[in-house]
C-alpha cells in the first residue's frame, strides 16, 4: 500500500503554533536562539538530533545550518528539514535576552490579528506611552509585549489560552495566492480554497487617515503580497487577508480552480518533487488535471484533493 501524505488541518495548524517564533540565530556548537512572539527565548541543541537522525544530518554542514528560519510553524532550513516550534520552546534552554519583551508593529499585528495602525493609534493616542512602551529604532517601531496585553488583551493561542481556541479559529482564512489593483480603488485577492473576493479599498481611504495615502494612483496600484495572510501598499499600510475574505465580494475567474505547484507544496506540506512525481505517473492527468504553463506547472485543485486529501484535514485516495 503507498504511502499517504500527511494532511494538516487549519486547527491542527493553530494549535502547532501556539508558541511562535518570531526570529531564530544560529549559534557556535550546533545550537539555535529562537526568540517567541510571547517574549520568551530558548536555547536549542541540534546535535543529538544530528547525531540519531539521517535528515538532521545534513545540518552538520554549517553553511545549510545557518539558513535556518522561521517558518511553518517552527523552524525551516530547507524543504526537507523542519523542527515544530513546540519541540524548541519545551526541550530548549530558557534563556534572557534585552529584546524579549520587544516586537516590531508587523510581528505584534499578526499575533494579536491587528491591522498596524491599531497599534499605532494606540502610540499616538498614548495609550502605549512612547518612549517608555514603544520607540522608534531606526525606521520603524518597536513595541513592549507587556503594554500590548494591556491594552489588546493576550497574545491569541498564547499560553494558558486555549480557552480562545474558539476567538482564534474566527481570525483564520485560507492563505492568499495573489493579489491585484482594479479600477475604482477595488483590489482582488485569490485564496488558496479557491475562492476569490474583490475588496473595495475606498471607504477606508475615505475614514481612516492610515489608508489615505492610497488616494494616489502609483502607491495604490503597488499594492502586494507580504505575507500569505497579509495584503501591503508600504509598512505602514496593510490589510488583513480575513478581512478580505469575510468582507470582499466573491467572484469567479478562470484562476479559481487552479494553483501552481509551488503554493500547492505549501497548502498541502509536501515536497514539490511528490506533486511533480504524481503528475509524472498519471495520477494526476495531464492536460487535464495539470498542465505546464510557460515555465510552471498549475494543477487543479480537484486533483489534489483526490490524491493527497484535503488541506483541511480529509485523507485522499489510497492504492492498493
Amino acid at each position: 500500500m503507498e504511502e499517504k501524505a500527511e494532511v494538516v488541518t487549519a486547527e491542527d495548524e493553530m494549535l502547532w503554533q501556539e508558541h511562535e517564533i518570531r526570529r531564530v540565530y544560529p549559534l557556535e556548537g550546533m545550537k539555535v536562539l529562537a526568540v517567541f512572539v510571547d517574549g520568551n527565548s530558548r536555547v536549542y541543541d541540534m546535535k543529538p538530533l544530528c547525531d540519531s537522525s539521517p535528515v538532521f544530518r545534513a545540518l552538520e554542514d554549517r553553511e545549510l545550518f545557518c539558513k535556518v528560519r522561521a517558518g511553518n510553524g517552527g523552524l525551516v532550513w530547507n524543504e526537507e528539514i523542519d523542527l515544530d516550534s513546540e519541540d524548541v520552546y519545551y526541550d530548549g534552554i530558557p534563556v534572557e535576552t534585552p529584546f524579549d519583551a520587544l516586537l516590531d508593529l508587523d510581528t505584534a499585528g499578526r499575533a494579536w490579528f491587528l491591522r498596524r495602525g491599531a497599534i499605532q493609534e494606540a502610540i499616538e493616542s498614548g495609550k502605549i506611552q512612547k518612549g517608555t512602551e514603544a520607540r522608534m529604532c531606526g525606521t520603524q517601531w518597536i513595541v513592549d509585549v507587556n503594554a500590548m496585553i494591556r491594552e489588546f488583551g493576550p497574545v491569541p493561542m498564547g499560553p494558558g489560552d486555549m480557552e480562545r481556541q474558539e476567538d482564534a479559529d474566527r481570525f483564520w482564512c485560507p492563505g492568499i495566492k495573489s493579489v491585484y489593483p482594479m479600477k475604482d480603488r477595488r483590489i482582488i485577492a485569490s485564496f488558496r480554497d479557491g475562492v476569490s473576493k474583490v475588496y473595495d479599498v475606498s471607504p477606508l481611504i475615505e475614514r481612516d487617515s492610515v489608508f489615505a495615502p492610497l488616494k494616489d494612483d502609483a502607491l495604490f496600484d503597488s499594492v502586494h503580497l507580504k505575507e500569505h495572510w497579509l495584503v501591503s501598499w508600504t509598512e505602514d499600510i496593510c490589510l488583513s487577508g480575513r478581512e478580505i475574505y469575510l468582507e470582499g465580494e466573491t467572484v469567479r475567474t478562470p484562476f479559481d480552480a487552479v494553483i501552481d505547484v509551488k503554493t500547492a507544496t505549501e497548502m498541502w506540506y509536501l515536497r514539490e518533487g511528490e506533486i511533480m512525481e504524481a503528475i509524472e505517473s498519471g495520477k494526476i492527468r495531464k492536460g487535464f488535471e495539470a498542465s505546464l504553463l510557460g515555465r510552471n506547472w498549475l494543477v487543479s485543485l480537484v486533483a489534489m484533493t483526490r490524491v493527497f486529501g484535503s488541506e483541511f484535514g480529509e485523507e485522499g485516495e489510497q492504492e492498493a
